[in-house]
């Protein structure tokens, strides 16, 4: 090598070096969303994404609606007591049902009965007919609803990651979709509870639920043999607060959830 073509090389170099650290950056990002390579976690991701911005949008608008028409922060302590209580108490129920169930024609029907829920809400609000006890009535039933759907959607992702080893990254993404959403429902919410009313939230969020219900049914979800459990329900749920009571790891997380909350 001459001394001519030292100069050559040295200017060449660092191109060379951001050349492999660009790939590097690419090649990592591309790695943290893996599990976006499933056609049916793909199509989940893009349904539900839209569908959680507008429960959060449901959400800021029901409080707002309900302090707006008591100005009682008990009130809207009940309201959100009705919803929480329900998921609470059916809970352990539905979900020793749902491993007896069709996951995918188990979260079109939830999805279907939210999207009802929402419309019912966003067509009393819109006619300036709701009232205090009809909020508490539907969010009773949102509880109800989402009693089965949280269960339901959260074993579903076994089924629409193929492969086990995409899997965790599949629960990361579905968990940053979900506080993606924490942040720009309310937004959106607040928008457009200032130019339009509540009750356009509610339409909304009713109109969301039909893109999990189409990314649902797009799907292509390979059978899976359902196992009928000899067991009865009772044995089942017992069975599940033995695991937790006597599994430290998940007992500490319950625990800390308990006390954050």
């Amino acid at each position: 090598m001459t001394d001519k073509d030292a100069p050559t090389q040295a200017v060449n170099q660092p191109a060379i070096s951001s050349d492999s650290q660009q790939t590097s950056l690419l090649g990592s990002m591309s790695h943290a969303w893996r599990a976006l390579r499933h056609r049916n976690f793909k199509l989940f991701f893009f349904g539900q994404s839209i569908s959680l911005i507008g429960t959060w949008m449901t959400r800021l608008a029901t409080t707002w609606l309900v302090y707006r028409l008591t100005h009682s922060a008990l009130l809207l302590g009940i309201v959100t007591f009705a919803g929480q209580i329900v998921s609470f108490a059916v809970g352990p129920v539905a979900g020793v049902w749902v491993e007896r169930l069709n996951r995918r024609k188990l979260l079109v029907w939830t999805q279907a009965a939210a999207a009802v829920q929402s419309l019912a809400m966003a067509a009393l609000t819109l006619a300036h007919v709701v009232n205090l006890w009809e909020i508490i009535v539907l969010a009773t039933l949102q509880g109800l609803i989402n009693a089965f759907d949280m269960p339901a959607r959260q074993s579903f992702l076994v089924q629409m990651v193929e492969d086990r080893n995409d899997l965790s990254n599949a629960i990361a993404i579905n968990s940053s979709m979900v506080n993606g959403a924490r942040l720009v429902g309310p937004a959106m919410a607040g928008l457009l509870i200032g130019a339009f009313g509540e009750g356009w939230c509610f339409l909304v969020d009713g109109v969301s639920y039909f893109a999990v219900i189409a990314s649902l049914l797009m799907m292509r979800i390979k059978p899976v043999q359902i196992h009928r459990p000899t067991s009865s329900v009772r044995e089942q749920i017992r069975e599940g607060w033995d695991y937790v009571r006597t599994f430290r790891p998940i007992r500490t997380i319950l625990l800390l959830f308990r006390f954050s909350a």
